[in-house]
């Protein structure tokens, strides 16, 4: 498609400025030409600055911004001037041949590099993505027994205690839930959080995305066991974070074909691909305007997919569909990743579309999404029998430049067991808690044995004296492919930063989604 694509522009450009008069044919054809050079240029060396797409504003230097525009006045600059100089020399034809040929060299290259990529493109990673969660039974709940597990993106602990504090009343449709705010997370970003979330299985950056995914699921029975126990398993997730393994035992899952037109909407992954490229190719002080998300670029580019991480969207949902309740199945497991707090969050306190919301009103904006939810199913009567989980994936993940922790990263958990009175206030407690503490939870909420997977939250003591480790990426370059991962103990409250200690492990890798370089820089 692309290359039809290219070829297509080509085409129209070239018959639609053949009709020019000879005098402005040729700037617009220099005009074409050092644009396309800048573009080039731009892509293959001057990118090296770029930050990931994560939601993040943006923070590019002065100094960065002026000398990239610097770099392409100076390429037209260049080109023009060489025109003007060789043309009163009546040399024109000599520059015109050497125009010619960089442009037809420029266009071997990429030809090359275009067919190189699409012969050694990585058949897992296509496979891995052709798996697909859908919508279906996304509000559907068991009337005997559930456990709903709601994920909000990025929502550190600091950013709770501030919404408290700006809104007073937000924990007011909590009834029967338990805060947990000395909670800590196990790694520091969405990737590899979400997978050990559903696995349990530590990530190192020691293998290939895909490769550590698959084996993830392969040596964990966290999904099976809930499966054996007879549980209806939905995840409102992407699938990438999921490992071919237990697909089967999703019950939302299904397949696309990715080679097949029909399931694409051509025209939206056109208009993503256009801006990818034109991110790639724009210069600094113009990335922006072509911003997007593998979130944006999924769905626009593929039909019938669950269209994940709108939070306004899924609020909407909940308040005018509502739950439905089935006695299909006994027990259900319901997982639903928020886009939350992560920056370039919309959805404002009252979860309406807000632009311009802080990650503190979205904060409130989640918890109000919630609180729908929850309403929905004191309606159908399956609140009192259902276990009610609301943590997140990962707290602020900032990095120093000495790769040092700059901030205490604690996450927002508030756990209502089945059973627990629904007019009794919402309770604290300081008990040291973290992620490895949800795995028996779940189990133990759909009434298995989780003894293997340690205790509950509710089995560790208010003012136990625990140590927990947390695994901070302090490095994630996409400029070289570099991770720096450190590890911590934490000694205390993990809303206290004094309280994080190296343990003087640390993983600093050559790493990227398909591959894992041979030279490792340092490994413990």
């Amino acid at each position: 498609i692309l290359g039809v694509l290219s070829l297509l522009v080509s085409t129209i450009v070239s018959v639609g400025i053949s009709f020019l008069p000879s005098k402005i044919l040729r700037p617009v054809n220099l005009f074409i030409f050092s644009l396309g050079l800048c573009f080039y240029v731009q892509s293959i060396l001057l990118n090296g600055q770029m930050i990931s797409l994560t939601g993040d504003k943006t923070q590019y230097s002065a100094w960065l911004l002026i000398g990239n525009l610097a770099v392409w006045l100076l390429i037209f600059a260049v080109v023009f001037a060489s025109w003007l100089i060789l043309q009163k020399r009546k040399k024109s034809k000599q520059f015109f041949f050497a125009m010619r040929f960089i442009a037809i060299a420029l266009f071997a290259m990429q030809t090359v590099g275009f067919i190189s990529a699409y012969v050694k493109m990585d058949k897992n990673i296509t496979l891995l993505k052709n798996n697909c969660f859908t919508d279906e039974g996304k509000f559907e709940l068991s009337e005997n027994q559930n456990t709903v597990y709601f994920v909000v993106d990025t929502c550190d602990g600091a950013l709770m205690a501030e919404a408290l504090t700006q809104y007073p009343d937000m924990f007011d449709g909590f009834n029967g839930f338990t805060y947990f705010p000395n909670m800590s997370t196990t790694h520091s970003r969405t990737y590899p959080s979400v997978p050990y979330l559903l696995s349990g299985q530590m990530c190192y950056f020691d293998k290939p995305y895909v490769e550590y995914v698959n084996s993830a699921f392969e040596d964990s029975t966290f999904i099976t066991d809930m499966d054996n126990l007879d549980t209806d398993i939905r995840l409102f997730t992407e699938s990438q974070y999921v490992g071919n393994s237990v697909m089967d035992r999703i019950d939302n899952h299904d397949y696309y074909d990715s080679s097949a037109l029909s399931s694409m909407n051509v025209f939206g992954f056109i208009a993503q691909s256009m801006k990818v490229s034109a991110n790639r190719c724009a210069p600094y002080v113009a990335k922006d305007l072509f911003s997007y998300t593998s979130s944006s670029v999924n769905s626009a580019s593929m039909k019938s997919q669950l269209n994940l991480f709108d939070d306004v969207a899924f609020c909407a949902e909940v308040k005018s569909d509502g739950i439905s309740v089935t006695d299909k199945y006994d027990k259900s497991f319901r997982f639903y990743h928020l886009f939350g707090t992560h920056p370039g969050a919309s959805i404002g306190a009252d979860g309406q579309y807000n632009p311009e919301v802080s990650q503190v009103e979205a904060t409130r904006g989640c918890l109000y999404l919630i609180e729908q939810y929850i309403a929905q199913m004191k309606t159908e009567g399956v609140f009192e029998n259902s276990t009610i989980i609301i943590t997140a994936d990962h707290g602020f993940s900032a990095s120093s430049e000495d790769l040092s922790l700059p901030c205490a990263t604690s996450c927002v958990m508030l756990v209502k067991p089945a059973g627990a009175n629904s007019n009794e206030p919402i309770k604290t407690s300081l008990a040291p808690v973290c992620h490895e503490d949800l795995f028996a939870t779940v189990i133990e909420s759909l009434g298995g044995d989780y003894s293997k997977y340690g205790r509950t939250i509710w089995e560790i003591g208010e003012n136990e004296d625990r140590e927990r480790k947390y695994y901070h990426t302090a490095l994630y370059s996409d400029t070289d492919g570099e991770v720096a991962l450190r590890e911590y103990v934490i000694k205390g409250d993990a809303r206290n930063l004094e309280n994080y200690h190296l343990t003087g492990k640390y993983w600093d890798v050559k790493y990227s989604e398909r591959a894992v370089s041979k030279h490792r820089l340092n490994s413990d």
